[in-house]
């Protein structure tokens, strides 16, 4: 008798591959991890701060935010020293219901690595110039950035008057570089994180802002979305008084934060030499670029013969 026809495979493949667990091909093993390995010369030459990371538990809040020039709720303020404006920059307002360790990095454009990345005119500069840095960074970093911690008081959305008392704490440095951080060690209560710039922009630019807690009952944001709330009249109206005063001798009176008091004046000295640091840096960099080519030139005359006084 001829043999029963078999159902044809609709689906174009092997029957013994239609049912789970009946290929006879071996698995494929799975990928080991890749490894990054680094000599320990280069890791004592390029990073100053090494850190251990605890793997404990976390809430994340991510803000993407910009700082425009003439905006009555997200300005271009620029630092607390200088100008009198640094309350018109962006303010993150949160509470806390009880003690956490709070961590903000505050994230911008690193243009010390941009201009010419491509190898094309970049600002009006060349190939050639991008490749006398010797992989180095531009010295053309822009403006340094950074951020305070400020304690608000009553239910106002944001800092109004600017009072020492207010002021926190700050992050770690404020350079022209990608990144600057902060950990702080909080009591219940509300806060506010102020983005700034080391001068008044005269043009957009965008930041991200990223606050991390270990808060058991969490943190309650009063910003949920990326867009700044809208400002009521009646909420920007002077909070002299909700601040106890500390310093003034005066009972009821909080000393403002003026060109002669001693906090704003070790807080622009901070910044001054925050910037200076970066600068000294920047200028080992290109001595030793600049070292690094002039042997580079030698070995080459050398090997051709030209001989130089």
């Amino acid at each position: 008798k001829p043999k029963p026809k078999r159902k044809p495979n609709l689906f174009g493949l092997k029957r013994h591959h239609q049912h789970q667990g009946c290929s006879t091909e071996p698995k494929p093993k799975p990928k080991p991890k890749p490894t990054f390995w680094m000599r320990f010369s280069d890791l004592w030459e390029q990073f100053d701060q090494v850190c251990a990371v605890a793997a404990v538990g976390g809430n994340e809040k991510r803000y993407a935010g910009m700082w425009k020039p003439g905006d009555p709720k997200s300005s271009s303020g620029g630092p607390m020293a200088g100008h009198g404006t640094f309350q018109q920059n962006p303010q993150y307002a949160f509470a806390l219901v009880d003690k956490a360790v709070v961590a903000v990095q505050l994230h911008v454009l690193d243009k010390r690595w941009k201009a010419g990345k491509m190898g094309g005119w970049v600002d009006g500069r060349t190939r050639k110039w991008v490749e006398a840095r010797g992989g180095g960074p531009s010295d053309e970093a822009g403006v340094a950035h950074g951020f305070v911690l400020l304690k608000l008081n009553g239910n106002k959305p944001r800092c109004t008057v600017l009072k020492a008392e207010k002021v926190l704490g700050a992050s770690q440095t404020v350079a022209p570089l990608r990144t600057v951080s902060g950990v702080f060690r909080l009591l219940p209560g509300r806060y506010a994180i102020v983005p700034f710039q080391g001068d008044v922009l005269e043009s957009p630019e965008e930041f991200a802002l990223v606050l991390t807690n270990d808060s058991v009952n969490g943190v309650q944001y009063e910003q949920e979305g990326d867009a700044l709330p809208e400002l009521l009249e009646a909420d920007l109206s002077d909070d002299e008084g909700d601040v106890v005063p500390r310093l003034h001798p005066e009972p009821g009176a909080a000393p403002e934060v003026d060109y002669d008091d001693n906090h704003r004046h070790t807080l622009a000295l901070y910044d001054e030499a925050a910037v200076l640091a970066y600068k000294v840096a920047s200028m080992e960099t290109q001595y030793e670029n600049m070292r690094s080519l002039v042997e580079r030139l030698e070995t080459a005359a050398n090997a051709a013969g030209v001989v130089g006084n």
